[in-house]
C-alpha cells in the first residue's frame, strides 16, 4: 500500500516537472518579457516627453527673445541725440548717492539687427521640430546705429552697485559692457563702458 502511494506520488511530481517544463516556464518567460517591454517602453515615453518639454521650453524662450527684439526696435529713438540718455544718467547717479566724475560718447557705428516672427502651422509632411507642428520664419531687418559711452562716476561699493543694476531700468536702451573698480581713499570710482541705440537716421 506504501508503495502504491509512493509511485502515485513520484508520477505526480513527474507530471507536474513536465507541465512546467513545457507549460508554466514558457509561459512564465512571455510574463517576465512583456514586463521587461513594458519598462522599456515607459522609459522610451519618459525621453519623449522630456523632449517635448524641452522643445515647448526653447519655443518659449524664442517668443520672449522675438517679443524683446520687436519692443527694443519699436522703443528706440530715431537720432543719435543723447540729451535724454545723459539726463537719465543724472538722475540715476543722484538717486543712488554716486557722484558723475566724467560722461563721454564716441562716434556711431552701425549694428544690424534681425527680428523674427514665428507662426505655428499644421504638417503632416516632413519632420518638424513638433510632431503635430512646424515653424515657420519671416525676417524683418532693422539697421540699427550704437554710441559707445564711459561713465566715470564715484561713490560707496553698494552706491554704484545700485547704479548699474539702475541702468537696466533706464528708458533708454543701453548694454553694459565692462565695470572697472578702483579703490581710492574711502569712496570708490567706477569706469563702466557700454552702448546705447537708435535707429538709423
Amino acid at each position: 500500500m506504501n508503495k502504491k502511494i509512493l509511485i502515485i506520488i513520484l508520477i505526480s511530481l513527474g507530471v507536474f516537472a513536465v507541465l512546467s517544463y513545457f507549460v508554466y516556464f514558457p509561459q512564465l518567460q512571455d510574463i517576465l518579457s512583456l514586463q521587461q517591454s513594458y519598462l522599456q517602453k515607459k522609459q522610451d515615453l519618459q525621453v519623449l516627453q522630456d523632449k517635448k518639454a524641452n522643445l515647448n521650453s526653447l519655443k518659449d524662450q524664442e517668443k520672449e527673445i522675438n517679443d524683446f527684439l520687436e519692443k527694443m526696435t519699436k522703443y528706440l529713438p530715431e537720432t543719435k541725440s543723447s540729451g535724454d540718455f545723459l539726463v537719465e544718467i543724472e538722475g540715476l547717479a543722484s538717486a543712488t548717492g554716486n557722484n558723475i566724475i566724467d560722461i563721454a560718447f564716441s562716434e556711431e557705428k552701425k549694428k544690424t539687427t534681425t527680428t523674427t516672427q514665428t507662426s505655428d502651422t499644421t504638417s503632416t509632411a516632413s519632420p518638424s521640430p513638433s510632431p503635430a507642428s512646424q515653424t515657420t520664419q519671416t525676417g524683418t531687418t532693422t539697421s540699427l546705429k550704437s554710441i559707445d559711452f564711459e561713465i566715470k562716476i564715484e561713490g560707496a561699493y553698494q552706491s554704484i552697485i545700485n547704479f548699474i543694476a539702475g541702468l537696466k531700468t533706464l528708458n533708454r536702451y543701453n548694454a553694459v559692457e565692462t565695470v572697472n573698480l578702483e579703490l581710492t581713499n574711502e569712496t570708490i570710482q567706477s569706469l563702466i563702458k557700454g552702448k546705447i541705440y537708435y535707429k538709423k537716421d
